[in-house]
């Protein structure tokens, strides 16, 4: 695409304002040759680079939806929000189809929300039965421990008869 607000970094390539305000804020450095550049160069163009880059011819964003304008870059913004019924409907589509997308994502949230609440429940629960089973098996063993003494000493008993 060709940026309708274009800024040119003192390395001389330009960007789209919002791309290259975006890329900058995250370093500060241009995307095309990595040279160090800053929000605060960035300029817009002028004079001769202006005519020249106002002259550049494109084509509607709804060309493959059915849209034939074309023209220059300069008048490209005002055909979009004022004269391409293509590009607003492909638009008020694309708003449908992202809510019905939103609504099936939140229903999905909810959904999962809900198996996760149930999870951990069940998770709770189970932890709860190992440690009571845990305890028992600490129990029973003492209580194994008690007899096999009280065995031993019987039997130690009983061998003095003999």
């Amino acid at each position: 695409t060709v940026p309708a607000e274009p800024l040119i970094t003192p390395c001389d390539h330009v960007f789209c304002k919002s791309c290259i305000h975006q890329v900058l804020n995250d370093r500060n450095l241009c995307p095309n040759d990595r040279r160090p550049c800053t929000a605060g160069q960035l300029k817009r163009l002028e004079g001769l680079s202006l005519r020249v880059w106002s002259g550049i011819q494109v084509k509607c964003g709804g060309y493959d939806s059915g849209c034939a304008w074309r023209g220059s870059i300069a008048d490209y913004s005002f055909h979009v929000e004022n004269n391409c019924s293509v590009g607003r409907k492909g638009n008020i589509q694309n708003n449908k189809e992202l809510m019905e997308e939103l609504e099936t994502l939140r229903h999905e949230n909810l959904e999962l929300k809900g198996q996760l609440k149930n999870d951990n429940e069940a998770y709770r629960e189970l932890t709860e039965e190992l440690e009571t089973l845990r305890r028992e098996n600490l129990e029973l063993k003492g209580r194994l421990e008690v007899a096999n003494e009280a065995n031993s000493d019987s039997e130690d008993d009983d061998s003095a008869f003999d």
